[in-house]
């Protein structure tokens, strides 16, 4: 052996040791800085890779990882790819995700992020409550809602936190998701934090028991947590006392007295958490749309109209698509025209750009803007869409698009299918609906009215004289009955 190769082979084995060590020390530096992140001991590869080779699908995902950052001596992209194979295999989805097997979603990870967040999600999988919180912040603070929600759910799900602030916002994420378990779990997380606070937690409670899908409803339930919210001074609990005495929906209680009384209560003055006096703004449109009365008080007549300026006012503070409802509602019986112009536009046009994939009800309600903006079209062409929301409302809604476009048939196939799944409290926005549309195109007046007298023959919602006298409209029903756009009733 040459005196070269003599002094080289020590050479290589010394920086082989070197880099071995440079790599382990690097490889503890980042376990390290994770384990400051999410505030537990950091992951030992060793036994990750035991779990792995029991088959545990997050073990074999997690080693990939780890591999993948480096913290792993001797560790190849083959031999990460081998163990994404056999956790993708096992279904675990991370892994089918990493490998392109399925597209990725709410709370996926993906490989666009840093060593920390790659750490952090390791935890996370795996159940650390802490490290799902420090996503929650993670992803807060790059304005990835989505995904910060789908961690507080997990942090709170697992375990409820000290903070009902956080239970109550990881209940209504969960809830919003529509699967039964999720509500389930949600309605379970939402009792906890309403027993601290009844009058401030019982209305989204009452909300979640009213709304919630199959055996999970429960409307006498909800009516008890309406009425201990109201009582407490909850203003949107005492708005919707007053719709339901109004309407007679959920138990099928029905009062003009205890309505005017509940509407009175919503638009009162009162004290909020600082001791500061406010008139509660939000439910004010609510009451005036139910009432139709002015903004000066409820006198009990229904002669005054909220001025355009008056409604504008009360759309400041908080603009949201339901309250736009009843402001433009409320346009459009006082001739407001350039009010309604203005915002139907407005309304059809935020909820297009703000409405998110999962969020059944503000695409409902964009739908609503977009036939009063003449839009109807484009609703037809994304048929398919509120069909698979397969809500009451979304149906009508589609149902009004196909009227608007004089395509009789299709529009009573879907609101035939609303209907089927309607509660009467539906039906009554469905009414009020097409009185609207009547009103706002003039031109489809006796279409419209036509519908509502259709709808109501089966729904007794409104008596048919009712509607004829208001409608005016006896001799234009003859004359439908005979082109066979109605049916007789048999007397």
């Amino acid at each position: 052996m040459t005196i070269a190769k003599r002094i080289m082979i020590p050479l290589a084995l010394l920086f082989l040791l070197c880099g071995t060590a440079a790599f382990y020390h690097y490889s503890q530096m980042q376990a390290e800085k994770a384990s400051e992140i999410t505030g537990v001991p950091p992951i030992d590869p060793k036994v990750l890779l035991e779990e792995a080779k029991q088959g545990k699908p997050y073990s074999q995902w997690a080693y990939a990882e780890m591999i993948e950052m480096r913290l792993v001596p001797n560790g190849t992209p083959l031999h990460a790819r081998e163990w994404y194979q056999k956790a993708a295999a096992a279904g675990f989805r991370p892994a089918q995700v990493y490998l392109g097997l399925v597209k990725p979603t709410v709370g996926d990870f993906t490989m666009n992020v840093d060593t920390d967040a790659r750490m952090l999600h390791l935890r996370a999988v795996g159940g650390d409550i802490k490290a799902c919180k420090k996503l929650n912040e993670w992803y807060l603070e790059r304005e990835e809602f989505k995904q910060s929600g789908y961690w507080l759910v997990q942090s709170v799900s697992k375990k409820l936190s000290h903070d009902p602030l956080e239970n109550w916002i990881a209940a209504a994420t969960l809830f919003s998701r529509g699967g039964k378990d999720e509500q389930r779990k949600a309605i379970e997380i939402m009792r906890t934090v309403t027993k601290l606070e009844p009058g401030y937690y019982g209305y989204d409670l009452a909300h979640m028991l009213e709304t919630a899908q199959g055996d999970l409803r429960n409307p006498w339930e909800a009516e008890r947590w309406y009425r201990k919210a109201a009582e407490a001074g909850n203003p949107q609990a005492q708005v919707r006392m007053g719709i339901m005495y109004y309407e007679g929906d959920l138990i099928g209680l029905k009062s003009d007295y205890e309505a005017v009384r509940w509407f009175k209560k919503a638009v009162e003055a009162r004290k909020n958490r600082d001791g500061f006096s406010f008139t509660p703004d939000e439910p004010r449109l609510a009451v005036l749309y139910y009432l139709n009365m002015g903004v000066g008080g409820l006198s009990g007549s229904r002669q005054a109209t909220v001025s355009a300026a008056e409604l504008e006012y009360l759309l400041q503070k908080h603009y949201d698509l339901q309250n736009v409802f009843y402001a433009t509602a409320l346009g459009i019986r006082g001739t407001q025209t350039e009010f309604v112009r203005k915002e139907v536009a407005r309304a059809a046009q935020d909820g297009k750009k703000y409405c998110e994939d999962d969020d059944k009800a503000c695409q409902t309600m964009t739908a609503w803007f977009q036939v009063l903006a003449g839009e109807s079209a484009d609703i037809i062409a994304n048929a398919k869409k509120y069909i698979k929301i397969n809500s009451p409302s979304s149906l009508f809604h589609l149902a009004h698009a196909y009227l608007v476009m004089s395509r009789i048939d299709e529009a009573t196939k879907y609101y035939g299918q609303g209907l089927s799944k309607a509660t009467r409290h539906d039906i009554c926005r469905l009414d009020e609906e097409l009185d609207l549309l009547s009103w706002h195109f003039s031109s489809k007046h006796e279409l419209f009215a036509a519908t509502r007298m259709s709808i109501n023959a089966g729904t007794k919602l409104v008596s048919e004289e009712d509607i004829l006298k208001f409608e005016g409209v006896k001799a234009m029903k003859a004359q439908m009955v005979r082109d066979k756009i109605i049916k007789e009733q048999e007397p």
